[in-house]
């Protein structure tokens, strides 16, 4: 792709729990639906991506999630790897909102262009800070797909 092209797109991402958080809001059963916004360069790009996880089974009695994200994902013909920051806004189902603490994810990928739509395949794998990498497992890993559109 040339330099400075965008697209917008729209996913779906399955959550898992994830005991390396002292206070992760999501579990096994949550998925969220994103909005995403992508600039790409010559070699990957920035993703600017916003989340919404409605009834929230998990644990804490988090009603809902919106998540906003920017991720810098690096590209390889159709493969995708990258790493990116969150950071959880949550309801409770009393209605108080808080926030959670910054965290990271990574992502890897393979994008899938189908009639002027590319069709992202994804695995997540968000953890709270880089010094509980040790603790990784493939249960936490987390799986998404999105659809974007150039424009």
């Amino acid at each position: 792709l040339p330099a400075g092209t965008s697209f917008w797109g729209v996913g779906f991402r399955q959550h898992a729990s994830n005991l390396a958080f002292d206070a992760y809001p999501f579990s096994d059963d949550d998925v969220s639906y994103c909005l995403l916004y992508q600039y790409h360069d010559l070699e990957g790009y920035w993703q600017l991506g916003l989340n919404y996880a409605p009834d929230m089974s998990g644990t804490n009695q988090i009603e809902q999630a919106l998540t906003p994200e920017i991720d810098l994902i690096m590209t390889e013909n159709n493969w995708r790897l990258g790493i990116g920051i969150l950071k959880s806004s949550l309801e409770s189902k009393d209605g108080d909102r808080d926030w959670t603490d910054m965290y990271w994810q990574f992502l890897a990928g393979y994008r899938v262009r189908l009639a002027g739509i590319e069709l992202d395949l994804s695995v997540f794998y968000p953890f709270p800070e880089f010094s509980k990498l040790d603790e990784f497992e493939t249960s936490l890993l987390e799986y998404g797909v999105s659809a974007a559109f150039r424009f």
